[in-house]
């Protein structure tokens, strides 16, 4: 079975309760793909998830990477491009739940 990892920004103000929302909407599209949803990286103020996520991704050749929505990758439209390309260079393929707000970004 193909590995599949979440991710997704919080920022320290959202409740745990909405995390939980997000990861379940993750492990619910995880499943209807047919994957196992093996970890969901969470990246907050002053820790990097997104750096776990690529060591993960690079140890797991043909990992499936699961966001709520692209704006959990990046704000920019080109960052978000560049993240998506980063991930298939080292192996992965990108999912995307879909029109997810972007209420778990801080504003930049």
């Amino acid at each position: 079975m193909t590995a599949a990892f979440g991710f997704l920004a919080a920022r320290a103000a959202v409740p745990d309760t909405a995390v939980a929302e997000l990861v379940g909407r993750l492990r619910a599209l995880a499943a209807r793909e047919g994957h196992h949803l093996d970890r969901v990286f969470i990246d907050r103020p002053g820790t990097s998830g997104y750096a776990e996520l690529m060591k993960a991704v690079r140890g797991a050749p043909g990992a499936v990477v699961i966001v709520p929505s692209l704006d959990h990758l990046a704000r920019l439209e080109s960052l978000q491009e560049l993240i998506r390309l980063e991930i298939e260079e080292a192996g992965g393929h990108l999912l995307d739940v879909g029109a997810q707000p972007a209420v778990m970004r801080e504003e930049e």
